[in-house]
């Protein structure tokens, strides 16, 4: 096997291990209840919805970003795709009356 073809698959395995983890890591932006320094976000949070949204977009956000290096460094149809699943997980809220 070359150089060529090695590195290949090592940069490979590398961008669909970093892609999973973002994956689980906006499933859990949106989903789930994850510390911050040892602190849920619920209880940071204290009650306040719109802090809750903002420490789970912040989260999302950074996943997405993570999914877009995974798939090459920006690819834009990445952010699409990341963005809509982000938005339908989220379709409640924004669906819900004011």
């Amino acid at each position: 096997m070359s150089l060529r073809t090695v590195s290949f698959v090592v940069l490979a395995l590398l961008g669909g291990l970093v892609l999973l983890g973002s994956l689980a890591s906006a499933g859990l932006a949106y989903r789930g209840d994850f510390p911050i320094a040892g602190v849920s976000i619920a209880d940071v949070a204290a009650g306040r919805e719109a802090v809750l949204l903002g420490l789970r977009g912040a989260r999302g956000t950074a996943a997405a970003w993570s999914a877009a290096w995974a798939a090459g460094t920006g690819t834009p149809l990445v952010l699409l795709v990341v963005a809509l699943v982000a938005l339908l997980l989220d379709v409640r809220r924004l669906t819900a009356p004011r």
